[in-house]
């Protein structure tokens, strides 16, 4: 009698941060490295796009104003996209009256920040999409 081993794939870990202003773009990668989370970054939309149909993503962070494919176009494309449905996606824009919001949450995003925003309110913003939790040994007042 032969026996098999199956291995479940891994669940993805890596996050997505899209922003084309590169001092944010480090930024938000910095404190996602800080908290234990990989990330790659892209610089718009486009890239974001090849990036997102090479592997299984934990999620997506985004800017709104971007050239090349705005974020809001991004957004639309994920939830198109059958390989990417669930995908958790945070829209971090300096726009935010009632009516961006309600394009942002139309197009799909499951959660927009306002820039700037704090290190505290992305991390928590991220664990409540994904129901994630900061690894082991990880205070995310400190990460």
């Amino acid at each position: 009698m032969q026996t098999r081993t199956i291995i479940a794939p891994r669940a993805a870990e890596t996050w997505l941060v899209v922003d084309d202003f590169s001092p944010l773009r480090r930024l938000l990668g910095h404190w996602l490295r800080r908290a234990g989370m990989p990330v790659l970054c892209a610089a718009h939309g486009g890239e974001a796009w090849e990036l997102l149909a090479r592997q299984r993503w934990a999620g997506l962070i985004t800017d709104c104003a971007m050239p090349v494919l705005d974020g809001l176009a991004l957004i639309r494309r994920v939830r198109r996209a059958p390989h990417l449905a669930g995908l958790p996606v945070l829209l971090v824009s300096a726009e935010t009256d009632a009516d961006f919001l309600a394009r942002a949450l139309h197009a799909g995003a499951d959660t927009v920040l306002g820039k700037p925003c704090a290190r505290t309110h992305l991390l928590a913003a991220m664990r409540a999409a994904q129901g994630m939790k900061i690894p082991a040994g990880k205070n995310p007042a400190q990460a």
